[in-house]
């Protein structure tokens, strides 16, 4: 995988398991499920990087200037829980 040139290793099986656009992606016949490279260019590459520890450790260290994008990307690759704690932790922020 690559995010905005940076590569970064990670596992498809784990990605599908966690997240359905990554599941849809890789199953439904689309390139990247053929494909051992996916370019990332729409998300910044530390909020992904915080999903990415997300989805492979069910934790991410939010703060109040990545919580907006990882909300984001969290809403992209239909990460349910990423969301509620994404929104939870803004919410906390917007109260301080």
């Amino acid at each position: 995988m690559s995010i905005l040139g940076k590569k970064i290793f990670c596992h498809k099986f784990i990605l599908q398991l966690r997240s359905e656009h990554f599941q849809g992606m890789f199953t439904s016949g689309m390139k990247e499920s053929t494909s051992t490279e996916l370019n990332i260019v729409d998300f910044g590459y530390e909020p992904f990087i915080e999903m990415l520890k997300f989805i492979y450790t069910d934790e991410c260290a939010l703060t109040p200037d990545n919580c907006v994008s990882v909300l984001e990307l969290a809403n992209y690759y239909k990460l349910d829980r990423l969301k509620a704690m994404c929104k939870c932790t803004n919410i906390y922020i917007i109260y301080i």
